[in-house]
């Protein structure tokens, strides 16, 4: 059974995804919400409440085969000020390098690292920031390949996350899993311009399963209300949504969707807020912001309402059987910041156990 350690863990949505084929062998974070619905779903003997910079090698136990390291995305999110790897939250991913540069000195170097963040990385000044990261990596004797996954493949929400897995300069990859050109599915234009010098890529096969869609996991008779003309979220809208709008008034079946209140840069520098709005397609990116809202379009009527709880866990693949916090912020919080379960899943299906499972079969042969 491959073994892993997982870093700003959060509720542990990433073990959720990695499944029980995966042995945890140390899970760490520093958020007391977070950190009490990881050990009421896992429980707590493998768990280190901390800062991760009080941590060091001597506290992991044993050696794991991955670390996994979802890294705070707040200095990179577009939501945010985008100060970067600079910035006081997501520069915390250096002390996460740390940490494995003193597990190779002890010869217990995990043979993958999985980092994941937002899309956000990539532009973060100019691409230099990602530059230096995955620099970094190398440094430390692993082959970094970038790749972006979007939670809409498998979940009726736009969620598209960067992930670079980190392969031991030690691990062969099977032949199949790399490709010299790009695909576009899994390395978008943006990302394969901010790293002109990658020679090789990862790959997976494309998902068959199309995903439900966005009304299928929601409370149909939950409570609605009607927006006024005047609302911001109907006075908002830019001539896209208001297209929108109109022909889902004019549709004789109810049109689910959600919208979203955001501010946008302007040509001139400024900011300016508008109301984007998305109809019969996935939801937009889940976030902590209470700027985020369920629309239904039915009988003349433009109604609105917040998700539930339950709903914002379907969106992100969490089972039923999860175990939330009992505050409705603090849930949100928890899923608005984790990774889209069923994006992990198929990660490690297709990418972590076959490079872990072919070096078994290298190593059984020799």
């Amino acid at each position: 059974m491959p073994t892993f350690y997982e870093f700003f863990a959060g509720g542990g949505l990433a073990r959720l995804g990695l499944g029980p084929d995966w042995k945890c062998l140390f899970a760490n974070d520093n958020d007391p919400a977070k950190v009490n619905s990881y050990r009421a779903n896992f429980g707590s003997g493998d768990f280190v409440e901390a800062d991760i910079a009080s941590l060091h090698s001597p506290k992991l136990p044993g050696h794991a085969d991955l670390a996994w390291a979802s890294f705070p995305c707040q200095d990179l999110s577009i939501a945010g000020k985008r100060v970067g790897l600079d910035g006081s939250r997501s520069a915390s991913v250096w002390e996460f390098l740390r940490i494995v540069q003193e597990l190779s000195l002890e010869k217990r170097a995990p043979r993958l690292l999985v980092l994941e963040n937002v899309p956000g990385l990539v532009s973060a000044h100019q691409g230099l920031d990602l530059q230096h990261l995955i620099a970094k990596i190398c440094e430390l004797g692993y082959h970094c390949y970038p790749l972006v996954m979007d939670a809409a493949l498998f979940l009726p929400q736009s969620r598209a996350r960067l992930f670079l897995v980190c392969v031991h300069q030690d691990v062969l990859v099977p032949k199949e899993l790399l490709v010299a050109k790009p695909f576009s599915l899994w390395h978008p234009g943006f990302l394969v311009r901010a790293l002109p010098y990658q020679k090789s890529w990862l790959t997976l096969p494309v998902p068959k399963q199309r995903p439900v869609r966005l009304r299928q996991v929601l409370r149909l008779k939950a409570q609605w209300e009607e927006l006024e003309p005047d609302a911001d979220l109907l006075r908002l809208m830019g001539p896209q949504s208001r297209m929108k709008v109109k022909a889902a008034l004019r549709s004789h079946r109810p049109i689910y969707g959600c919208a979203v209140n955001r501010l946008c840069w302007e040509k001139n520098g400024g900011r300016s807020r508008r109301a984007d709005w998305r109809l019969d397609g996935p939801a937009y990116c889940l976030t902590t912001r209470a700027s985020f809202h369920l629309v239904r379009i039915h009988r003349n009527q433009v109604q609105r309402r917040y998700l539930l709880v339950q709903e914002m866990a379907k969106l992100m693949g969490v089972p039923s059987s999860y175990r939330l916090p009992s505050s409705k912020t603090q849930s949100n919080k928890l899923l608005g910041d984790g990774v889209a379960v069923p994006v992990v899943a198929y990660l490690q299906k297709h990418l972590l156990l076959p490079i872990l499972n072919s070096q078994e079969g290298l190593e059984t042969k020799q």
